[in-house]
């Protein structure tokens, strides 16, 4: 079966007299509705801002591949074991 379009079943519709939004005995029919919570809508708002950030921050990532080449990066090693104490203990909370 070729169906091409609404065009047939809205000539039936003007036939009948009837709007698909009325059912049999004409009351109207409440359309749907969705709400977004304030939440939905800050999250929303947050994603779009984090896609229009550069995925990679080239002025850092350069500045630390030239103290690497130069020799004179340094690395935190009490930050570096900070941050696997936190992530290990959100992981265990999770």
């Amino acid at each position: 079966m070729k169906i091409n379009g609404f065009s047939n079943i809205q000539k039936i519709m003007k036939t009948y007299g009837k709007s698909s939004t009325e059912n049999v005995k004409g009351n109207k029919i409440e359309s749907d509705k969705i709400e977004i919570s304030q939440a939905g809508r800050d999250y929303q708002f947050a994603m779009e801002a984090i896609g229009k950030l550069p995925e990679i921050r080239s002025e850092k990532v350069e500045a630390i591949k030239v103290d690497v080449q130069s020799g004179t990066y340094k690395v935190d090693k009490e930050k570096i074991a900070q941050n696997i104490f936190e992530s290990a203990v959100k992981d265990v909370k999770l």
